[in-house]
């Protein structure tokens, strides 16, 4: 697919998918890995970089002590109305074995454990390439695609997402791409305005819903989807005062909601947050 609005997040989010298949399989032809970190890393700041305007990051002072470099918080806001909705991400690549290797049975509960507390959507980035193309293909997509024009690529799904309550219900065979991809969506889904039949009204709302009820879940894992004011530590981050981060900080790296990764190295424990803001204009 490929947004026709121009400079648009769903858009950017689209290029971006098609250069993580395409970094990956280069990275693998010249013998060259890859990994979480230096994806998820690249993927932020050439988002930052192109929406300078409605984006910003901080990486987490206390990132040094996590082994878990690929965990990240992404927050989405309505400066005007002081709205907010939280998703958090932990990223695993594919293998040059077609399975998602790095995957523990243990993560899932985990990061469900800390979106609670936090108040956020648990989510899974899987970042692909061509090893994927076999796994893409003959999938029976969810009743979702028959909202959205133009996924006729698999590189559309460079960078897809996936819910981890489906994760969690996978198992050990949450390595198997092919079960995974069956669950997930491309990550510029919740952001498109081009392809969606059922587009209108708060935009904000529609990604919460998107990311709330992901496309495809069964009836026993929706969840509502639900905006909530932001945090007083994310407002004085957002509108610039340097002393916000130690709250920001404490409020996403909380002792009482994150054990020492040195002690739990299958934990969530995130090393940045980034922050979009959505309004009608976007």
């Amino acid at each position: 697919m490929f947004c026709p609005q121009g400079h648009c997040l769903c858009r950017t989010l689209q290029n971006l998918s098609t250069q993580t298949w395409n970094d990956l399989q280069e990275a693998e032809q010249y013998n060259s890995p890859m990994y979480e970190e230096t994806i998820t890393q690249n993927l932020s700041l050439k988002l930052n970089r192109q929406h300078s305007n409605q984006t910003r990051v901080h990486m987490f002072k206390k990132h040094q002590e996590t082994l878990n470099g690929a965990d990240w918080v992404w927050l989405f806001y309505d400066k005007n109305r002081c709205l907010e909705f939280r998703v958090i991400v932990q990223a695993k690549r594919l293998y040059s074995t077609g399975s998602y290797d790095a995957f523990k049975i243990e993560q899932p509960d985990k990061m469900l454990r800390y979106s609670q507390v936090v108040d956020a959507v648990p989510v899974y980035a899987l970042y692909n390439y061509p090893r994927a193309r076999g796994a893409i293909y003959p999938i029976q997509r969810p009743h979702w695609t028959s909202w959205v024009r133009g996924i006729d690529h698999a590189r559309d799904y460079g960078v897809s997402l996936v819910h981890a309550k489906l994760v969690k219900a996978l198992g050990q065979d949450g390595k198997d791409a092919r079960k995974m991809l069956d669950r997930a969506f491309p990550w510029w889904l919740p952001f498109c305005n081009c392809g969606l039949i059922h587009i209108g009204g708060d935009p904000l709302q529609q990604i919460a819903m998107t990311f709330s009820e992901p496309f495809g879940v069964t009836e026993g894992y929706r969840e509502p989807a639900t905006l909530r004011q932001l945090s007083g530590a994310t407002e004085q981050w957002l509108n610039g005062n340097p002393d916000a981060i130690y709250g920001l900080e404490n409020e996403f790296l909380n002792p009482d909601i994150v054990r020492d990764t040195r002690q739990d190295e299958h934990g969530f424990r995130p090393s940045f947050i980034m922050a979009t803001e959505v309004s009608e204009a976007e």
